[in-house]
């Protein structure tokens, strides 16, 4: 964000990957949108692609308590990925994550519900936020060199908690292709929300378009 942008954030439990627990997390939106209501927000995330992309159903409900209880516009993780992918006039994607099968399995269901195909997906199954967080950046490199068809138009590293955001650039350099993470896609349409289209350097193809 710019310097005269300022950031707030707050969290909701969530310390697992099963469904129980990512829709717990989900019924803990409002409370959480309220406490950063306080600071009269001109746009509010929720960010987490493991819930966002759970079901339309879902995402719209989170959208709605999140604006209203915030008391302004709302994004979700699942809605940046989308529109970041149209913007790069993506169609098909290799989503690499640190999830479990079945996460990976819905979200491809989801993305291609909506247009953007995934023709491959590779997961960790991991299963905490700790585990997550683990993981070098110099593996999930190792892992775009293993596991990204050539049909592939883009890849997506999917999950807020993993390190990747520095490694972009040099992830797009190997493979020749754009790199979506889930945190660079919500950076990037929290920006458009606030009317900030300026190019920014060292965050892939979406944020410093060719």
């Amino acid at each position: 964000m710019p310097s005269d942008v300022s950031l707030h954030v707050t969290r909701v439990p969530l310390n697992g990957s099963s469904r129980e627990e990512l829709l717990r997390m989900a019924e803990r939106v409002e409370a959480a949108a309220a406490l950063l209501g306080h600071a009269k927000p001109n746009v509010i995330a929720f960010h987490c692609t493991a819930v966002s992309p759970f079901s339309d159903v879902l995402e719209g409900e989170i959208l709605r308590q999140a604006a209203a209880s915030a008391r302004c516009p709302a994004i979700a993780t699942s809605q940046a990925i989308l529109t970041g992918a149209a913007a790069l006039h993506v169609r098909r994607i290799a989503l690499v994550t640190p999830y479990i099968e079945e996460i990976n399995q819905r979200e491809a269901a989801f993305f291609g519900q909506h247009g953007l195909e995934c023709v491959a997906e590779h997961g960790l199954g991991l299963l905490t936020p700790a585990e997550v967080f683990d993981v070098s950046p110099a593996r999930w490199l190792d892992l775009l060199r293993s596991w990204v068809p050539d049909e592939a138009e883009a890849v997506l590293l999917g999950c807020t908690a993993i390190r990747v955001l520095q490694l972009v650039d040099a992830a797009e350099a190997l493979l020749g292709r754009p790199v979506l993470t889930s945190n660079q896609a919500t950076g990037w349409l929290l920006r458009r929300q606030l009317g900030i289209h300026a190019p920014l350097l060292g965050f892939g193809r979406l944020l410093s378009p060719v």
